[in-house]
């Protein structure tokens, strides 16, 4: 798998969705913390509630797809730019867990 730090980020994840079960989502997960992939953004429920929310409200009401997955990542990147994966995990952790009492 180190091999696919030196191709690009969708060519890495097209290889990772290769394996049994590996989908967008855990592709993206393992291009942003094990491949230097700094642009990835994994859309989860989170994610996906706050992107609806705050920078593709035209995506309010549907569900996810591939192409509203793309359109996530692209968006974030537009706002974040080439390190957006880094601002995506800050947000998720204010959605997921940030926002709770301790």
């Amino acid at each position: 798998l180190a091999s696919l730090r030196s191709v690009s980020h969708d060519d890495a994840k097209r290889e990772l969705t290769t394996f049994f079960g590996v989908g967008e989502k855990i592709a993206d997960c393992v291009c942003l913390f094990a491949l230097d992939k700094d642009a990835a953004i994994p859309v989860d429920t989170h994610i996906w509630r706050m992107a609806r929310a705050w920078y593709v409200p035209e995506l309010a009401g549907t569900s996810l797809t591939a192409a509203s997955y793309a359109k996530v990542g692209q968006a974030f990147l537009d706002t974040f730019g080439d390190k957006c994966g880094w601002a995506q995990q800050t947000l998720f952790y204010r959605a997921a867990v940030g926002s709770r009492e301790t």
